[in-house]
């Protein structure tokens, strides 16, 4: 019993100290109002940001470095509009020297084009025919540069010129685009082109001096050339003769590769000579010419070029 009491009274000792120690830290301590007040209304504030920029604090902390980035970013935009100024006055004198030196490639290529063209069409069965090209100048240059570019031709003397495609007709357009294709054989990439009724309006040396051309178009890429003129079919490679019948009351077409005698009597065929005899050494002529050609431009082709004068 007498231990119950003295342990009693040891941890009611315990208790008036501590309880001293804490009256005694209540005295020290001074009320400071204005401080309250401030911790409060900072509470209150982290409170309202929570709730719009929430859920948590670290959103809100995301919130406010994004924030300062933007008006980073606002700060030096007077700065950056001035070097993208800066950039597209460079950019604009560039491509105002591009297009000036386009142009003035065009108007020296367009010269050169008219010239050879030109000099073609009479042996094409054109001799009144002018080809020119014509650049017009656009309001603002775009990508294709500063000026339009349009074919324009003179189909005979005394005519206006007018837009190509406009004027001519199927052979007319056929040979212009020989002529063109003739000029351009070394600049063109394209591997097949098709002449359809090339011939139309034309014949005798006219048609062989056509057949020639085609021949030369035909040199490094495949022509295709409907015709009716034996002067032209003789330059051929190889010709081919489509036939309309009729198998079991349906009408067909038959196309067929002619050569050798074949071939021979298919131009006299297209002579039309009343004299089979005739006509077929008529043919074996146009033949044996359009080889003898034909190997002279291989000839010419195949020789070397012969080095400058000194």
């Amino acid at each position: 019993m007498r231990r119950w009491r003295s342990g009693r009274s040891g941890a009611f000792a315990h208790v008036q100290e501590l309880a001293q120690a804490a009256r005694d830290y209540a005295a020290g301590i001074e009320g400071d109002p204005g401080r309250l007040a401030a911790v409060e209304q900072r509470r209150d504030v982290l409170f309202r940001l929570m709730q719009k920029y929430g859920p948590a604090l670290p959103d809100v902390l995301a919130t406010r470095d994004q924030a300062a980035h933007e008006l980073e970013l606002l700060d030096t935009a007077d700065l950056d509009l001035r070097a993208i100024a800066e950039q597209r006055s460079t950019a604009a004198t560039e491509f105002a020297r591009a297009c000036a030196a386009l142009t003035a490639r065009r108007k020296a290529g367009a010269a050169r084009l008219e010239v050879a063209v030109n000099e073609l069409l009479p042996a094409l069965g054109m001799p009144g025919g002018r080809f020119g090209v014509y650049l017009s100048p656009l309001p603002s240059p775009g990508a294709a540069g500063g000026e339009g570019v349009a074919f324009q031709v003179q189909l005979n003397l005394g005519l206006d010129a007018r837009p190509l495609a406009r004027v001519a007709s199927g052979g007319e357009l056929s040979r212009l685009m020989l002529a063109l294709k003739v000029v351009l054989a070394e600049h063109d990439a394209v591997p097949t082109l098709v002449f359809d009724e090339v011939d139309q309006g034309i014949g005798g040396e006219v048609g062989g001096r056509l057949g020639e051309a085609l021949a030369g178009v035909g040199r490094g890429r495949q022509a295709l050339v409907i015709t009716h003129l034996p002067q032209i079919a003789a330059y051929a490679d190889h010709q081919l003769v489509v036939a309309k019948g009729a198998q079991r009351g349906v009408a067909t077409s038959d196309v067929q590769v002619v050569r050798g005698d074949a071939r021979t009597r298919e131009l006299a065929r297209m002579l039309g000579d009343a004299d089979m005899d005739t006509a077929l050494r008529h043919a074996a002529e146009l033949l044996r010419t359009a080889s003898a050609k034909s190997e002279r431009r291989s000839d010419t082709a195949s020789r070397p070029a012969r080095p400058p004068r000194r």
